[in-house]
């Protein structure tokens, strides 16, 4: 019986990274039919395999997706939505290489054509946030003066106060801390019953750390689970009760013929999107 207890795992931004997540899956034993797998967000956009990654994911029969800013703008641009600067954007920041991985060519609305209804609907489907037991799945962050059901979507997705505040006090980070922000952080996780929030959005490679970042108080926890599987660094797959967490290569190992740094020059191939 012990060993068909169901696990939960979230798995940190894939960014595209479909042999990082082979990886992980495999180094914590992840069972399709038995096991949850939760995503923090930012599936798309970065190596261009986002395909081959939901193919995957869409094997798991117990799956939450919560929405994160780059899956925000793949649902945009399939709903006619993102345009001119912004999709511009988009296109420089990962999004050209999603169109790849669905398009024969990357053309004008091409994915709205190529990709399936079953990738539409599981992108579509993503949700703001995710709740279970005293947890808290948030792509980007949250408002701690206001209440979980009053967050604005955006700055969910968005949000990066929470993060640089785990980062300070780990000393990473380049801001300094905000005034009585533990304090308000404290308030929001005990009106709300929460004792640990998981991120992602914000890299922690970015601040010398290939690995989650914890804030841990009492019995009070803030996770920060992207550690740079789109550019860098590594995926991460985290158990939410145990907290043993499985890390994928580096992404240089994984592809060595991707570049992070040239998805920022990519100026002719978006100029004919």
């Amino acid at each position: 019986m012990v060993l068909n207890k169901k696990r939960v795992f979230l798995c940190g931004d894939i960014h595209g990274n479909h042999r990082g997540l082979i990886q992980v899956l495999k180094k914590s034993k992840f069972r399709n039919s038995t096991d949850k797998l939760i995503l923090i967000g930012d599936v798309c956009d970065g190596i261009k395999e986002t395909k081959q990654v939901v193919d995957r994911l869409l094997k798991i029969k117990d799956l939450v997706f919560v929405r994160g800013n780059h899956d925000d703008w793949l649902i945009r641009e399939l709903n006619g939505e993102i345009m001119g600067l912004e999709r511009d954007s988009w296109l420089q920041q990962g999004g050209i290489n999603t169109l790849k991985s669905y398009c024969s060519r990357p053309y004008e609305n091409c994915i709205i054509e190529e990709m399936s209804s079953s990738h539409k609907k599981f992108f579509n489907d993503s949700i703001p946030y995710h709740t279970e037991d005293s947890n808290l799945f948030v792509h980007g962050g949250v408002t701690v003066i206001d209440n979980l059901v009053d967050q604005k979507l955006f700055n969910l997705m968005w949000d990066r106060d929470l993060f640089e505040w785990i980062m300070n006090r780990n000393k990473f980070s380049y801001y300094p801390p905000l005034p009585l922000y533990e304090e308000k952080l404290h308030l929001f996780m005990d009106v709300h019953g929460i004792t640990k929030i998981f991120l992602g959005h914000s890299e922690t490679n970015h601040r010398g750390e290939y690995k989650p970042v914890i804030y841990s108080h009492e019995n009070k926890k803030v996770i920060a689970l992207d550690t740079g599987a789109g550019s860098n660094g590594r995926l991460s797959l985290i158990n939410i009760d145990t907290l043993e967490t499985f890390q994928s290569d580096l992404v240089q190992n994984l592809y060595p013929d991707y570049d992070f740094l040239k998805r920022v020059g990519l100026s002719r191939e978006r100029s004919e999107l």
